[in-house]
Order: structure tokens, then sequence, then C-alpha cells
């Protein structure tokens, strides 16, 4: 049976994600897409739709943030924009209807946070089609 410090160190993990959970993530979105050491995200998929490519670039930098932290997870609108090759109005829009469905969070104005429970999810979606 094991120690209550074994299972402790197996409970509380050292940081928000853990290594396996982080490794899953970064084996799925390198499927989609890769980051720079600026932050900018590379989409490898330009079919896909404005939705998908606000959220990839979201899920990116979040990932992105968290093996490098100088690397912001907030994403702007401008950013947005250069990184998904999507209209202003359009990232307005799609942004609006994502914190709307709550996948996204606005942690200031004009600036762009995917919620991590919702990464694993939008990046399986992106696998399967």
């Amino acid at each position: 049976m094991a120690t209550l410090e074994e299972l402790k160190a197996q409970f509380l993990v050292s940081s928000n994600l853990s290594e396996a959970k982080m490794l899953s993530l970064l084996q799925l979105a390198i499927a989609h897409c890769a980051v720079d050491s600026k932050g900018n995200v590379d989409i490898k998929s330009p079919k896909l739709a404005a939705r998908d490519k606000i959220m990839l670039v979201l899920s990116a930098r979040y990932i992105a943030h968290h093996l490098d932290e100088s690397i912001s997870m907030d994403v702007t609108g401008d950013e947005l924009v250069r990184n998904a090759g999507v209209a202003l109005d359009q990232i307005r829009a799609r942004t609006s209807d994502l914190v709307r469905d709550k996948q996204i969070e606005t942690p200031a104005r004009g600036t762009y946070r995917v919620l991590v429970h919702r990464i694993d999810p939008f990046l399986q979606g992106l696998k399967a089609s």
C-alpha cells in the first residue's frame, strides 16, 4: 500500500498542468501549429474556420507559455489578426462567440486567453477532422 507521502506526490503537482498532460497537449498541437520564440503562431492548416484558427492560436500560446514563461498566454486582437490570418471584425465576432460559449476569457479589454479545460477537447476535435 502506498504511503501518504507517495500519494501526496502523485496528487499535488508542481504546476498548473502535470508534465504528462502537457506532453499530451503538445503532441496534439504540433500536428496543427508551431510557435516561435516571440510567441507568433504558425498555423499549418489554412483551411480551418476562423473560430478554429482563433482557438488554435490561443491554445498554442497557452502551451507555449508553460514551456517558456517569456511567451505570454494572453493574446491581443491584433496578434490574433496576424497569427490567425483573420480580419479584425471577424476576430471580434468570433471571440465574442467564444467568450459567450465559455471557451475563452478576456482578462483585459482586447486581450484573450483560452480556458485550460477547453484545450484538450478542442485539439482532439481538430485531430478527428
